[in-house]
């Protein structure tokens, strides 16, 4: 009964040195250089904030379609 207190103990202690140190081994290393400021995202141009067609959305009247006025240029030129 001694006997296996003692190797559960050992095992224990062992448990808790060895886990932490695994663990570790997935971090990335530090970085060696300084972190670069992130470079500056290209400016979209922004014509008009509209929405877009996401579909049909079916009602006791049937499919009733969301467009764009962009969208709905484009079937009148159509």
């Amino acid at each position: 009964m001694k006997r296996i207190a003692v190797l559960i103990t050992i095992v224990f202690v062992l448990s808790l040195l060895v886990v932490p140190l695994v663990m570790a081994q997935g971090k990335p290393a530090p970085a060696k250089e300084p972190a670069k400021a992130p470079a500056k995202a290209a400016a979209k141009p922004v014509l008009s904030k509209e929405p877009i067609k996401i579909g049909a959305i079916y009602d006791f009247a049937g499919p009733c379609y969301m467009y764009s006025e962009t969208g709905m240029l484009g079937l009148r030129i159509a």
